[in-house]
């Protein structure tokens, strides 16, 4: 069994949600241009649906047309969803996360990251 992860993208996402569960033989995780949480401002930054984006998503068989279409305004299914999604705390492994000025996801990285930062000593920068 491997013993640690890489991936980018929704592969990122899949190891965040694996590390929280903390598996006991995961050692590191190494997602790429991936924030592990899903925010409104993702999907309609300045409250613009990213159409594209989703119909990619769609394309992808992620499904999401429905329940984003059904929440055009932030609101509590939102902020629900935000809530359960941020568990920086949860991550007890080693995690080398890269992204870059480039990406669509470093403004979710960088608190994420803040938020490890602060409750464990492995974290580095």
């Amino acid at each position: 069994m491997e013993k640690w992860v890489h991936g980018s993208s929704a592969l990122g996402k899949v190891q965040f949600q694996t590390a929280k569960e903390t598996p006991p033989n995961l050692t590191c995780i190494c997602p790429l241009v991936a924030a592990p949480q899903f925010e409104y401002n993702e999907y309609f930054p300045n409250g613009v649906l990213r159409t594209e984006y989703v119909q990619q998503l769609d394309g992808l068989g992620f499904g999401m047309s429905p329940i984003l279409l059904a929440n055009p305004v932030y609101n509590t299914t939102w902020a629900f969803a935000e809530n359960a999604n941020y568990y920086p705390a949860s991550i007890n492994v080693p995690c080398l996360m890269i992204g870059g000025w480039y990406d669509h996801t470093i403004e979710q990285m960088l608190p994420f990251f803040n938020g490890s930062e602060h409750n464990h000593l492995w974290c580095q920068r």
